[in-house]
């Protein structure tokens, strides 16, 4: 069930807050009653309000002051206040207006203009309150998100220290990357050392790996190797270099990269 709007109505003159309720009671709202603009202050602290008619003349503290104090708090900054007011002279409209407030209505009030106003102010303050619910909202799913990115960037940069360790590992550990035309996209260090004392090639990315293989023989068991790689055959063979002294172990893997 849907709560009741809650308006508090202030005046010293408890009659008056009585007629306010018994023309607004009816009509849905619920109504909590101040009698001085201390006991107002004290009401809006301890209670959800929705809207405030304020009397202007009360002795102590006045609308103009209350309505003052109301808009110094943050969180009320946007209360809907209406003042109720027997003044009429444009100076006291524009001292309320420069207090604070949203609206003005004159004694003796009519009370369909009371009502309409009422609803007036309510509907831009539920609009207020909806906005307000979807920005807090948005920025929950904000710090959601950047707390996510945080995670997954903290998982990357382990992933990438790992595979930078393994890159750059004992020196039996090779690694290159090749594109369709059998070019360097990526190789280690480990690699390019091996190809300089194996070929006596310096590699450099974008050379043909093949073109690196000065032996005939050698060089056609790769490209026969590239290409069931190419047709995206995953496999391991080893072969023996003798100028290295060592057994090589080749594992072939085709890399997605669309």
């Amino acid at each position: 069930m849907e709560a009741k709007p809650v308006i508090l109505v202030v005046d010293d003159q408890t009659q008056n807050n009585d007629l306010l309720e018994a023309y607004l009671a009816p009509q849905g709202y619920e109504i909590i009653k101040a009698v001085s603009g201390e006991e107002a202050l004290e009401k809006l602290a301890g209670n959800q309000i929705d809207l405030i008619l304020l009397d202007v003349m009360m002795p102590g503290m006045d609308g103009f002051e209350v309505t003052r104090r109301i808009r110094q708090d943050k969180k009320n900054r946007l209360m809907p206040i209406i003042l109720v007011t027997a003044l009429q002279e444009m100076e006291d409209r524009i001292k309320g207006i420069k207090a604070g407030c949203d609206d003005y209505i004159t004694k003796p009030f009519n009370k369909l203009e009371l009502l309409a106003r009422v609803q007036s102010l309510l509907k831009i303050k539920a609009y207020n309150d909806s906005m307000s619910n979807y920005r807090k909202q948005l920025e929950s799913e904000v710090i959601d998100i950047t707390e996510d990115l945080k995670q997954s960037n903290a998982t990357l940069d382990e992933q990438n220290a790992r595979l930078k360790a393994i890159i750059n590992g004992p020196e039996d550990t090779m690694i290159f990357s090749l594109n369709r035309e059998y070019r360097y996209t990526s190789f280690n260090e480990n690699h390019r050392k091996a190809m300089k004392k194996l070929w006596q090639t310096d590699i450099h990315i974008g050379m043909s790996y093949p073109e690196c293989i000065t032996v005939p023989e050698q060089r056609t068991a790769a490209v026969t190797s590239m290409n069931r790689v190419l047709a995206g055959e995953h496999f391991i063979e080893t072969q023996y270099q003798p100028t290295l002294g060592m057994w090589w172990e080749l594992n072939w893997n085709p890399i997605r990269t669309k």
